[in-house]
């Protein structure tokens, strides 16, 4: 991680060499930072982008002061998870984590390529992550036309950029996703009602 200066526009960012990550499977181009488990230090949330798995590094200090990251892993059997936001989609006051999986990345050559795809959010409390499926499907099989996805079949990737924003005015966070398998909008609802109770 780079440390910014007091003037970032201008200034050299320091390099601190404080975790390593699977150079392989690479990073997604996002990785959140975020207290995690409430500790009061900033925590970092990763997937890979070409190779599975999703987790979270763990600031730690040591007696000396000196910072250290322990690696969690959340998800082992997701991947090409190129990108990822926070947003508060449950509207408890507390940051989510939303990601999901890119159709193909790199043409079908990383391992997870035909594997299902999925948009998905997470709530994080206490070092916890508690998975919520968006959209979870298969891309359909058209013999001879593997490289065609046509629409709209509903299966849909998180592409490059996810956007959290109140699309529909509502006050509540929508989902904008978009990549090769077309470009979507998860209109937030809300939660589902309570059933009342029965005496």
């Amino acid at each position: 991680w780079y440390e910014a200066p007091e003037h970032p526009a201008k200034d050299e960012w320091t390099f601190h060499a404080d975790y390593h990550l699977d150079d392989k499977a690479e990073p997604g181009i996002r990785m959140p930072v975020i207290d995690v488990n409430g500790d009061g230090l900033n925590d970092i949330i990763y997937g890979y982008g070409h190779g599975y798995g999703m987790g979270w590094l763990e600031q730690t200090r040591g007696k000396d002061g000196a910072r250290g990251f322990k690696d969690h892993q959340v998800e082992d059997s997701l991947s090409q998870l190129h990108t990822s936001i926070l947003g508060d989609v449950n509207q408890d006051g507390n940051l989510d984590l939303i990601i999901g999986k890119r159709l193909r990345g790199h043409s079908g050559a990383d391992p997870s390529s035909f594997d299902p795809l999925g948009v998905f959010w997470y709530e994080i409390e206490d070092g916890q992550f508690k998975r919520h499926i968006l959209s979870y499907n298969h891309l359909p099989w058209y013999p001879g036309v593997e490289t065609i996805n046509p629409p709209p079949n509903y299966a849909i990737g998180a592409g490059m950029n996810l956007v959290c924003a109140d699309v529909t005015e509502d006050g509540k966070v929508d989902i904008v996703c978009g990549g090769k398998s077309g470009l979507y909008l998860f209109v937030n609802r809300g939660l589902p009602p309570t059933a009342p109770m029965v005496k």
